[in-house]
């Protein structure tokens, strides 16, 4: 079809203006959705590092070098975060399906409440 006679028109665009072969559309495409802050912290805490445990290296994620802290300074009677470790371990467990919670789990917990309140001085 020669130029002179090709009418531009309903969806007859210029030929200048028409995609070329192999060009997209959206050049840039969609744009990426903004991560939510739960989204962000859970992708924080699954960070690696490297960690020095009884003159040993380590690489674990950032969530259990969290927990293993708040577990040690809870247990060493460190009345803040023994608290915060309560909180953690409640909501963990009202917010777990039943079937994951087991006898020996709800033992560990309670054992674990009953060695925090028993440290706390009066």
């Amino acid at each position: 079809m020669a130029e002179s006679t090709y009418k531009v028109g309903y969806k007859r665009p210029p030929l200048e203006t028409r995609f070329k072969p192999g060009m997209s559309g959206n050049p840039t495409g969609k744009r990426k959705r903004r991560r939510s802050l739960s989204e962000q912290l859970d992708r924080i805490l699954a960070e690696k590092l490297s960690v020095t445990e009884g003159g040993i290296a380590k690489r674990m994620n950032r969530e259990e070098v969290f927990l293993r802290q708040t577990v040690t300074r809870a247990i060493a009677g460190d009345r803040q975060f023994g608290k915060l470790l309560i909180d953690y371990l409640s909501r963990r467990q009202e917010s777990a399906p039943e079937e994951s919670t087991s006898a020996t789990d709800e033992f560990l917990v309670s054992e674990l409440v009953s060695i925090l309140t028993a440290s706390k001085p009066e």
